[in-house]
């Protein structure tokens, strides 16, 4: 894993602006979280209805990942484990919340949440990340 190269172009499926069927995720610091708020498109259903799960786990994969970039590490997801709280109807307004919890090595752990509007928590993950290069600039 060490010989891999992460180089930033903004075509990131989650967050990237030049990622034409990608998500555009506005992703912003609030002390120590990393936070993103959405109305969940309708097609990214699961269910009818109902927000699918693949796409609740890459938005909290996201803020984790802006978490670990904002200390300044540049990583890669080793593992994520979710739970799925409560079902999350499309169209909903969501607001995911991502933190970083402890770093052992080269690995970090961290947190993230889809929080509904009444702040009811519908999912939550904790992710593990293998750092690849630190000091990221920019």
């Amino acid at each position: 894993m060490s010989d891999v190269r992460l180089e930033l172009n903004d075509r990131c499926f989650a967050c990237g602006r030049d990622n034409p069927i990608g998500l555009k995720m506005r992703i912003q610091r609030q002390g120590d979280e990393w936070v993103s708020q959405m109305t969940v498109p309708e097609h990214f259903q699961g269910w009818a209805g109902v927000a699918h799960g693949g796409f609740l786990c890459t938005v909290m994969d996201e803020v984790m990942a802006w978490a670990m970039r904002g200390a300044g590490y540049r990583s890669v997801t080793a593992r994520i484990n979710a739970r799925f709280c409560k079902p999350v109807p499309v169209g909903t307004f969501i607001t995911v919340r991502g933190r970083l919890v402890e770093r052992r090595g080269k690995v970090v752990a961290a947190r993230a949440c889809v929080e509904l509007d009444d702040g009811v928590i519908a999912a939550e993950a904790e992710g593990s990340f293998v750092i690849i290069a630190e000091a990221v600039a920019g």
